[in-house]
């Protein structure tokens, strides 16, 4: 029953996530004050959640705690000011697949910083989902000729992956921590860091637009990370890395029924290859089981 609810729990949090690029943009605010608004609701949602549930306790305001907390917030809301930022120059739907490379970066840094082992079988995932980039991004006759745009947004997304793997290398050092507690501080230091950035002259002037952020702070952040974190507790690794893959579909879905924007043939082999890549590296494929077996069709 656990198992059935966990699915279920992934299943919507997956499809909600892919709306945040829409949210982002349909509220017609800086990605500045997007991540300020968003950052604010949610800690004032998560902290007197936090204090219900027992979390608030002494030991974990300590500086073996907070610093690194602290440090994976900054890593955190600068990514969400990039990828925010890469969303008007390329596709959501696009930007959301191109930024599914981060476990492939978490296990390049855990081996460059932590000493942590790479496989055979994790170079060959990681070589593929890194040629189904090339091919999806900058192969001639791709969704519209590269321009400046293509390449900044990109870019911008890129980086913003880069930093949403050192904040999940940091989480590996204080997995001890409780989740909810992580991100009502990764919220807090986001407040203060944004703060300075803030366009209080262009504030949401109608209903619509505060209704646009709100939903940003309090479903996109402190609902769905109390989803997943509660989801992973009853699910397999296999079981996450499968259903993780409905965010990018569910975001090329909203893309293309908000804004029209479609992928073409080239894209969707790229995407196909960075998502089998991803699948590869999280579930332990074996890439000879393939060669195998196509050896035997053959």
């Amino acid at each position: 029953m656990n198992k059935h609810v966990g699915v279920l729990q992934l299943i919507v949090a997956m499809s909600l996530s892919g709306s945040i690029g829409v949210f982002v943009t349909m509220s017609s605010q800086s990605p500045a004050n997007v991540v300020f608004f968003r950052c604010a609701i949610a800690f004032l949602c998560l902290l007197p959640y936090c204090g219900l549930r027992g979390i608030l306790r002494r030991e974990l305001f300590t500086r073996r705690v907070l610093f690194p907390v602290c440090v994976s917030g900054v890593f955190i809301v600068i990514n969400w000011l990039l990828l925010f930022e890469a969303y008007p120059l390329i596709s959501i739907g696009f930007a959301t697949t191109v930024y599914h490379v981060n476990p492939f970066l978490v296990l390049l840094g855990g081996a460059l910083f932590f000493r942590q082992r790479l496989s055979v079988a994790d170079l060959v995932w990681t070589v593929i989902a890194f040629l189904g980039l090339t091919i999806a991004v900058a192969l001639p006759g791709t969704f519209h000729s590269l321009s400046a745009n293509d390449v900044a947004g990109t870019a911008l997304t890129l980086a913003a992956s880069v930093l949403y793997a050192c904040t999940v290398l940091i989480s590996k050092k204080i997995a001890d921590v409780p989740p909810a507690f992580v991100v009502m501080m990764q919220t807090f230091v986001g407040v203060f860091i944004v703060l300075p950035f803030v366009d209080f002259s262009s504030l949401p002037m109608t209903p619509w637009q505060w209704g646009f952020v709100s939903v940003l702070g309090v479903v996109h952040t402190f609902f769905l990370y109390c989803l997943v974190f509660s989801a992973y507790r009853k699910l397999s690794v296999s079981g996450i890395a499968i259903l993780s893959f409905i965010y990018p579909l569910s975001a090329i879905a909203f893309d293309y029924l908000i804004y029209h924007h479609t992928l073409n043939g080239t894209q969707w082999v790229g995407i196909a290859m960075i998502m089998a890549g991803v699948l590869g590296v999280k579930i332990k494929w074996k890439p000879r089981v393939f060669w195998r077996a196509a050896a035997a069709k053959g």
